[in-house]
């Protein structure tokens, strides 16, 4: 690949080939008439511009890096120089399966992480703010058995413990090209974690964000094991010997809270949306006596805890007859609805609100993360 690079000009910086100058991704700033050496004036081609402004085209051609063609009459193209290049080679548009690997490899990989369960997976906090630091050197605790025996049943049954998993291979291609040692990667999206265990092992900072579920059971899970050192995915290829650690952290609920122990109510009644037909014939009297005190709990509650939608008075729904006449689950649907979702967890301007109850860790710990203390 390295033969494409030719010195024709002599140029101190050593050999170079070209590339585009224009983009499809239109900008007016961008689109402005480029004269050549030959005296001849061209413009980007139609529905594009030049990639960069005019001032920063200008420093480029003070600086030889614009080429004209052998005859200086062509459009501008950008010499690329092969000793600015990382490891000689420009990154193509094209990339094969077997250097960046395919969904069956990444498929592959996660299930080689968690289908030895020699290794149980680590417990979750149940604290209101989860947060977790890990290290090396660090022992992880084991979950239950019902974690591990639906981990186990997972594999005996073929089920792909994620579904849509990255090969490590392609991740490391993107942050190599992209990134340099100690950068911050961030991923909105964590999924399995494959951004971010390659990440660490590239020796780069990340952040990882994830709302579902599984972030406790694989993102985590996985995180753990490339600290400790696991030897799959891009491991070999860039000497991981394990080391670091990360910071695990939950969102405060508050909101959040009600709204899954409604959900977990409706789950002893008809699913939510659906109303009973023969409640009082096919319940049991206990199990009736049970779900009317817990729905009485969640309404006191509700009424003087949670943010309700500012449109309901809660206070007087509660008390309206129409209300009342309502099936337990149609009631638990209303109760859930008025909930406020901007408030499903606690503020970070509230952290000082005593009826929170954050400790003076978390407080600080939150401090740090937002940048008050880098003053």
């Amino acid at each position: 690949m390295n033969a494409r690079y030719t010195n024709p000009d002599n140029d101190p910086r050593g050999r170079w080939k070209t590339g585009g100058f224009s983009v499809k991704t239109y900008t007016e700033k961008y689109d402005y008439p480029i004269t050549t050496p030959s005296g001849k004036i061209v413009y980007p081609p139609s529905g594009s511009c030049w990639q960069t402004s005019k001032e920063n085209y200008e420093k480029m051609l003070q600086d030889n890096r614009i080429y004209f063609g052998k005859n200086g009459d062509s459009k501008p193209q950008i010499k690329q120089f092969l000793s600015e290049v990382q490891q000689g080679v420009v990154v193509k548009t094209f990339w094969k399966y077997d250097e960046c690997g395919h969904n069956q490899v990444a498929k592959q990989e996660i299930k080689a992480l968690f289908a030895c369960h020699t290794e149980p997976l680590g417990e979750v906090s149940k604290n209101k703010v989860s947060l977790e630091k890990v290290d090396s050197s660090r022992d992880f605790s084991p979950v239950s058995q019902a974690q591990n025996d639906k981990m186990a049943e997972s594999q005996n049954n073929n089920t792909p413990l994620f579904a849509t998993p990255k090969p490590e291979a392609l991740l490391k291609r993107i942050i190599e090209i992209s990134t340099q040692e100690g950068d911050l990667i961030m991923d909105f999206f964590a999924g399995s974690g494959t951004t971010l265990a390659v990440a660490h092992k590239m020796k780069r900072r990340f952040i990882g964000i994830e709302q579902m579920d599984y972030i406790e059971s694989i993102t985590k899970e996985r995180l753990k094991k490339v600290v400790a050192g696991e030897q799959g995915g891009i491991s070999k290829a860039v000497d991981w010997q394990g080391g670091g650690s990360f910071i695990y952290a939950e969102l405060m609920p508050l909101n959040a809270i009600y709204k899954e122990r409604i959900k977990n109510l409706a789950c002893h009644t008809e699913p939510l949306g659906e109303v009973s037909k023969n409640v009082e014939s096919t319940r049991d009297l206990h199990k009736d006596i049970s779900l009317s005190l817990n729905m009485t709990s969640i309404e006191k509650e509700l009424e003087s805890k949670a943010f309700v939608d500012y449109r309901v008075d809660i206070q007087d729904m509660l008390k309206d007859k129409e209300f009342h006449a309502l099936s337990l689950d149609e009631k638990l649907k209303v109760l859930y609805a008025i909930l406020d979702s901007n408030m499903d967890y606690v503020l970070y301007d509230d952290i000082e609100d005593s009826e929170y109850g954050v400790s003076k860790e978390l407080k600080e710990l939150n401090r740090i993360f937002y940048g008050e203390n880098d003053e």
